[in-house]
C-alpha cells in the first residue's frame, strides 16, 4: 500500500503525511506558540550573526542563545507531548517498557523539535517571498488598503503552508535515505554472512574393536587385503 501512494506522489510532491504534520504542528502550538517559534529562531540566528561581525559582544552571545534555547523551549516540549501522545495511542509497542510512560522518548522531542525549525523556517520563507513580491510592505505597510492586506494576509498563509510542508518532505525523505544506509542498519547476528568462519573438520565414526581384531587376524594368516578405518558408508 506504502509502494503505491509512492508512486502516486513523487518525491517532489509533498506527501499526505508531510501535509499532516504540518497541520498538526499549527493546530498544537497555535497562534502564540508559532510566534515564539518564529522569534526564537531569529533570535538564534540574530544573536549568532550579530557575534560573528561583532555587533554582539561575545561574552553576551551565550547567554542569548541560552535565552532563545528556554524560549523555544516550551513549544518545543508541548509538541514533544503530543507526539507522545499520539505513540502511546497508535504503537505503544514501539515504547521500551523501561521508558516511563509519562515521560516523551527521543523520537518525540526529536518531532517537537523538528517542529518548531519547521514552522520558524517556513515563516521566514513566507516573508522573504511576500518581501519580494510586496516590497511596499515592508517599506511602508500604512499605505496599504485594507483589501490589499487581505490579499498580502492570504498569500503569506499560502506561502507558509507550502514552505513547511516541503519542508516536512525534506525532513521526511533524509530520514528515509538515512534507513536505508547499511552502515546504519543493526545486522541481526542470526543473518552475518558465514565469510570467514572456518569449518570444523567431519567427526570421524569411532573404530569397532572388532575390526582391529580382524585385521590383526589377517595380517598373521597373509592377507593383504586390510580393513580400512574408519569404514566406508555405503551410499
Amino acid at each position: 500500500m506504502l509502494a503505491k501512494l509512492k508512486k502516486l506522489y513523487p518525491k517532489w510532491v509533498p506527501y499526505p503525511s508531510s501535509w499532516l504534520r504540518t497541520f498538526v504542528t499549527l493546530l498544537v502550538l497555535g497562534p502564540t506558540g508559532i510566534l515564539i517559534s518564529v522569534f526564537g529562531l531569529w533570535g538564534s540566528f540574530g544573536t549568532l550573526f550579530g557575534g560573528s561581525t561583532g555587533n554582539v559582544p561575545l561574552p553576551g552571545v551565550p547567554i542569548r542563545l541560552a535565552v532563545t534555547a528556554l524560549v523555544l523551549l516550551l513549544p518545543t516540549t508541548i509538541l514533544a507531548y503530543v507526539y507522545h501522545l499520539f505513540t502511546l495511542i497508535l504503537n505503544a509497542k514501539s515504547i521500551s517498557v523501561q521508558h516511563p510512560r509519562w515521560f516523551p522518548t527521543w523520537r518525540s522531542w526529536r518531532e517537537g523539535l523538528t517542529g518548531v525549525i519547521v514552522m520558524g523556517l517556513s515563516f521566514t520563507v513566507a516573508f522573504l517571498v511576500v518581501s519580494w513580491y510586496r516590497p511596499d510592505l515592508v517599506i511602508n505597510s500604512d499605505a496599504i488598503a485594507e483589501t490589499d492586506q487581505e490579499t498580502i494576509a492570504t498569500f503569506l498563509t499560502l506561502v507558509w503552508l507550502i514552505s513547511a510542508a516541503y519542508l516536512y518532505q525534506w525532513d521526511y525523505l533524509v530520514r528515509e535515505k538515512r534507513a536505508r544506509n547499511p552502515k546504519n542498519r543493526k545486522q541481526n547476528p542470526r543473518k552475518l554472512p558465514n565469510k570467514g568462519l572456518k569449518k570444523s573438520p567431519p567427526i570421524a565414526p569411532p573404530v569397532s574393536e572388532i575390526d582391529i581384531e580382524l585385521n590383526k587376524l589377517r595380517g598373521e594368516m597373509g592377507l593383504h587385503q586390510i580393513k580400512k578405518f574408519p569404514p566406508k558408508q555405503s551410499s
